[in-house]
């Protein structure tokens, strides 16, 4: 065997116990914890960070340093450049300079497209660095100039202009060229000769004082076109570059971006010398996550022990690799080996030399554990690092790709306009594993318009999105639409007589199979992912049901309600009767509350800052919960992870929700001159839920006068504002409040179209809002909403092309729909 080490995924050993030995592990807890204390620390210094995605090139941990509000990510090579934006990374800080012609084309024409997706920036440090760039990027003509960050550097360092005064020189040269612009500074402080100082080398705060005075003095200068980004900061100096370069050193817009990378495993060696939060932090300590299990082959003579590992398995550029302890049951065994004095002193390909007390006896097969130092080379050896829980069982697998060049570029990821952020995905449902073909179709890919493509997935995973030649010129493909605002929780059939007795009448085993039904129906209509906003435990149930396969259907993210006694949420249900949804009526009834659903697992809470529509006895314009309850509410959801969609109609409620920090408005029909500048600032999702209030008001279905009479004073209000917000650039995505009862589930695209009217959207924004944008809304950019290699395969095949006619944006005209890899609607074209 050459290269990586390339056994069977980790995932067929139930337990560590289980896995063929030598194995390197990786604990879950470990890199979940390390990720949210870094995100934490950052938060707390006020900088940024763009982890290091060399350390792991891993796409599941990308998923998680996104979801816990990474600036973007770090790489090293053109190669990882195109493996991030391929993973739909939506802003790559590329460390290093660009001289490879090929790359220069790549990016040029993928990365400075027209509403390109990823936001790319790359190191200068040279001129005949940037002589080359100009003559490449004056003979590709790209459509955006490409931001270059200045890089400084330290005699006998790496890249990086040594001399100041022609640092700035440089500067004036970029800032003044057509085909780049500058963007900021950039250095690194890790490689600076270490002297007796463990807590920095000497030299690194005169670095990053240089640093400072560049970026002043091209500011002032008015090099820069908007806010510098100024970036150091490796895994072992942070807590230097936050103080040197953070926001307390400047008097002006600064964003300062960490790179650290091998914080997310940490380590036994290296970083947890120099790491700031290496050691003795409490809580906020980072904990290794790489655990190396191997058996002891032999022990030939006293004092020596034989292991089965060696430098094939183990990073060894930094120090050699500390025995940790005695794996499984034999740890507890009363002649358990005593490992305190253990030491690794020599290995070679696959052995290992332990020097241990003179008498120690050990048998041959004990499974020793040990910590490794320096990440990056873990990740470089094994393909297949099985992820374990406290306990040992084997919970998943982080699988790195291949070292090297890719096989082939990938495709142009799609352009769009709003950064990937995701959370974790379950298990993908898939119904086979052999790759599918879809050839020939014109495509949009969830920002633009590709052309005739080949679209290739296999299971719950799009492989390749390629020009290919035109077959079937009257049908399209897009994404699957994304809803971020339903409730599933209602009859899959006629819409009921008693909509507010309904549930509480029906029994929960029954109403699962309508909240499956209803998400079947939303997915069979080209709605392949859906956001309930009044979720229980049953919209959780089924959720798990379709990530595990159990179910068909499409995916779904739950948030659980955390309102007042007498509010919105409650009034639902008829006064006196005794079996209600949870309410929550202080901050520390809130603080719970929003505890309790975190721990069923939703994805976020919804709150409500005004009464609604139709829920029974309240006004539109009360006020729901103290400003305090709604600020302890989102700052628990936010602790822990979770998403505040706010709910509101009034005025004051859009105030509070505004200045509470929430994560996205729900109907927001009271939009005022006041709000605006805030909600495209901020760029916050507003789910405009326009046909409900239409219908309602007109009373197109059976309602009550006191729901309609509110409707009517809704939509009067709504419409100016609403119109004002769209010219002032306001980010409306879909959002139905669809519920079967006034909205259907498959009225997503009638929703759409209203939208496109209103807002006087091209054809091609309404279904940007309804896909791309819609998807980064609720965190899931990276998982679905675009048709881009690694992605979920969600995409509908219809007549006509949406993204130029929104009316053929239409249920009649749906030829099939593709739902997490299955066909749930139609056939797919020959």
């Amino acid at each position: 065997m050459s290269g990586r080490h390339a056994a069977g995924p980790a995932t067929a050993a139930a337990a560590a116990a289980d896995l063929e030995l030598p194995a390197m592990l990786l604990r879950d807890d470990a890199i979940e914890h390390n990720v949210r204390v870094m995100a934490d620390w950052c938060r707390a210094a006020g900088v940024q960070l763009a982890p290091h995605a060399k350390t792991h090139m891993s796409r599941d941990l990308v998923r998680r340093q996104t979801a816990a509000g990474a600036w973007g990510f770090t790489a090293a090579t053109p190669a990882q450049v195109r493996t991030l934006a391929g993973w739909g990374v939506g802003r790559v800080l590329h460390a290093n300079v660009l001289v490879d012609r090929g790359s220069i084309a790549w990016v040029a024409e993928h990365l400075l497209a027209a509403g390109s997706a990823t936001e790319y920036l790359c190191y200068v440090d040279s001129d005949a660095g940037l002589d080359l760039l100009l003559t490449e990027l004056d003979r590709l003509r790209p459509d955006r100039p490409l931001p270059l960050l200045l890089e400084l550097g330290f005699r006998g360092g790496r890249t990086g202009v040594r001399d100041d005064v022609a640092a700035l020189a440089l500067a004036g040269r970029v800032a003044g060229a057509e085909r780049v612009r500058l963007a900021g500074v950039s250095a690194f402080e890790g490689l600076m000769p270490v002297g007796d100082d463990p807590g920095a080398p000497p030299g690194a705060a005169d670095l990053l004082a240089r640093v400072r005075a560049l970026v002043t003095a091209i500011t002032e200068a008015g090099l820069v076109a908007g806010v510098p980004v100024v970036t150091a900061g490796g895994s072992s100096y942070f807590d230097l570059v936050a103080r040197e370069l953070g926001p307390a050193m400047w008097d002006r817009p600064v964003t300062t971006v960490l790179r650290s990378g091998c914080y997310v495993t940490h380590d036994h060696g290296v970083y947890r010398r120099t790491s700031p939060l290496g050691a003795d932090r409490g809580s906020a300590t980072l904990r290794p996550a790489f655990e190396l299990r191997a058996a002891v082959l032999s022990a030939p003579e006293d004092g020596l022990v034989i292991a089965g590992f060696g430098r094939r398995e183990a990073p060894t550029d930094d120090r050699l690799p500390v025995v940790l302890g005695v794996a499984g049951d034999a740890a507890d065994a009363p002649d358990a080996p005593d490992v305190a004095e253990w030491q690794v002193t020599g290995v070679n390909d696959h052995h290992a030399f332990l020097r241990v007390p003179p008498g120690t006896r050990v048998a041959p097969g004990t499974v020793l554990r040990l910590g490794i130092s320096h990440p990056c080379g873990a990740f470089d050896r094994w393909r297949h690092l099985p992820l374990v829980d406290v306990e040992d069982r084997v919970v998943g697998e982080i699988t790195p790709p291949p070292l090297g060049r890719p096989r082939a570029r990938p495709p142009a990821p799609p352009p769009g306009t709003t950064p990937a952020r995701t959370t974790r995905e379950g298990p993908a449902m898939t119904d086979s594993t052999h790759e599918n073909v879809l050839d020939g179709l014109p495509l949009w890919d969830g920002e633009r318009e590709v052309g005739p493509a080949r679209l290739t997935w296999s299971g719950d995973e799009i492989l390749a999105v390629e020009e290919a030649p035109a077959r079937h010129a009257d049908l399209s493909v897009v994404p699957g639409l994304v809803d971020t605002h339903v409730h599933l929780g209602y009859p899959a059939g006629a819409p009921a007589k008693d909509p507010s007795a309904w549930p509480i009448l029906t029994p929960p085993e029954e109403r699962s199979l309508h909240v499956a039904a209803n998400a079947l129906r939303c997915a069979r209509a080209g709605v392949t992912t859906l956001r309930d906003l009044a979720a229980d435990s049953i919209q959780l149930a089924v959720g798990r049901a379709f990530d595990a396969g159990v179910l068909t259907g499409p995916r779904l993210l739950s948030h659980g309600q955390v309102g007042m006694t007498a509010g919105h949420g409650d009034l639902f249900v008829p006064p006196h009767y005794p079996h209600r949804p949870p309410t929550a009526d202080s901050p520390d009834e809130c603080r719970k509350l929003v505890r309790v659903w975190a721990r069923s697992g939703a994805a976020g809470v919804k709150i409500y800052t005004s009464g609604g529509v139709l829920s029974m006895g309240d006004k539109v314009g009360w006020r729901n919960q103290t400003t305090e309850e709604i600020r302890t509410t989102v700052d628990e959801a936010h602790a822990l992870g979770l998403l505040v969609a706010a709910h509101t109609h009034s005025v004051e409620g859009l105030d509070i929700a505004l200045a509470e920090g929430v994560d996205s408005i729900e109907h927001g029909t009271a939009i005022a001159e006041h709000h605006l500048a805030a909600l495209v600032e901020r760029d916050l999702p507003v789910a405009p839920t326009l046909l409900i209030n239409d219908i309602i008001a007109e009373a197109r279905r059976p309602v009550s006068a006191e729901a309609q009479a509110k409707a009517r004073d809704v939509v009067a209000l709504r419409d100016a504002g609403f119109a004002r917000a769209a010219e002032a650039g306001v980010r409306f995505v879909l959002g139905t409040d669809a519920s079967g009862q006034f909205v259907g589930f498959g009225d997503q695209m009638e929703e759409v179209r209203t939208m496109a009217a209103m807002f006087g959207w091209t054809p091609a924004r309404a279904l940007a809002a309804a896909t791309s944008d819609a998807a980064d809304a609720i965190r899931l950019g990276s998982v679905t909403g675009r048709l881009r290699p690694g992605l979920g395969s969600d995409f509908v095949v219809l007549r006509g092309r949406p993204w130029e006619d929104v009316d053929a944006l239409r249920v009649e005209n749906i030829v099939a729909v593709v739902s997490r890899g299955r066909v749930v609607a139609g056939a797919l074209p020959a």
